[in-house]
């Protein structure tokens, strides 16, 4: 599922802004590129919050604001909301993959970790 919504996000946003909501080509391809650089930011900058407040309470965090930011995006009267909806996307989902990769071992033991990464990995591309 992280998987879909990381590049769903990232491809089909362009194509909801231009097409479905008249948004001018720059501006659209403006809040895409800041989707993938806030996702960019926010593995730097999140990934140093997980420390702090742990990963349990980091990852629902994340949830919670990336259902918010969909939310915003799906409000089609006010583009701005929905620019604000996709960079928050994009900073929330940004650690949710690499805390559950690294949590992996935890979960399943040393033995079957790299085993049970490699499907995760394989299975997120399917995503």
């Amino acid at each position: 599922i992280y998987g879909g919504i990381e590049v769903t996000a990232g491809q089909w946003s362009f194509s909801l802004f231009t097409e479905g909501r008249g948004v001018a080509l720059e501006p659209a391809g403006f809040i895409v590129s800041l989707y993938w650089g806030s996702l960019t930011v926010g593995r730097i900058i999140l990934g140093q919050v997980a420390d702090w407040i742990g990963t349990a309470k980091l990852l629902r965090i994340c949830h919670i604001v990336t259902i918010a930011g969909a939310a915003m995006m799906a409000i089609p009267a006010l583009p701005i909301l929905g620019f604000i909806g996709l960079a928050l996307i994009g900073f929330a989902i940004a650690p949710i993959f690499p805390t559950v990769i690294q949590l992996t071992p935890a979960r399943v033991g040393a033995k079957a970790a790299a085993t049970t990464i490699g499907f995760q990995v394989g299975v997120t591309s399917l995503g």
